[in-house]
């Protein structure tokens, strides 16, 4: 007989005998991919135009990862530009956590920080009356989790914050799943609207 601690419940039952659900997984995962293949396309085509990939930040290809347990979902990821040492960060991030939203995220430490900032906090300015965007108040550059207490709604944020000693902020804008039939661009408007900061700014060159 079976530890009580390894017996199924009734929807576990049902779940290990149907192939469709992750068969279905499996195809939602592709597309999503796939979309994130064409996204990279169209961002490095505008990275081109406005000659960024003549900067440091630029020097590596778009990069897709995914992967199956970050808090014990389905993610996938497309970073760029993805620079990261140990002084410097300059990446945006196009991120899909399953069953809970896309987000699009500018990460920022050191050198591209200080160049940054105050684009930053015009940026956040501008867009004050725009629903879903958010800035990291945590420590931890490597938490995605817009609902924790990492992030908070930039509508939130007061003036100390852009006078506060951090070590990165991050500028996150969340995309519910229910919009998946716009999903193409609002990836590439937000992506295209976070590099434009990099671009206003003149990142380092190589």
């Amino acid at each position: 007989m079976l530890p009580t601690k390894l017996t199924l419940s009734a929807e576990e039952r049902l779940l290990m005998m149907d192939t469709r659900f992750i068969l279905t997984k499996n195809a939602v995962l592709q597309k999503m991919e796939a979309l994130l293949g064409a996204l990279s396309e169209t961002i490095r085509e505008q990275v081109q135009k406005w000659a960024l990939d003549q900067t440091t930040a630029f020097v590596l290809s778009p990069k897709i990862a995914r992967g199956e347990q970050y808090q014990e979902l389905p993610w996938l990821m497309l970073d760029y530009p993805r620079l990261f040492t140990k002084t410097d960060t300059c990446a945006i991030r196009c991120f899909f956590w399953w069953g809970n939203y896309w987000s699009v995220t500018l990460q920022l430490a050191g050198a591209y920080l200080d160049n940054c900032r105050e684009e930053l906090e015009a940026f956040v300015n501008r867009n004050e009356g725009q629903e879903n965007w958010y800035l990291s108040v945590g420590t931890d550059p490597w938490v995605h989790e817009l609902d924790g207490d990492a992030y908070v709604k930039t509508g939130n944020i007061d003036a100390s914050y852009w006078t506060e000693e951090r070590s990165f902020i991050k500028l996150a804008k969340k995309i519910p799943l229910e919009q998946w039939d716009n999903i193409f661009p609002l990836l590439e408007t937000n992506m295209i609207s976070l590099l434009s900061m990099l671009q206003q700014t003149q990142a380092p060159k190589r």
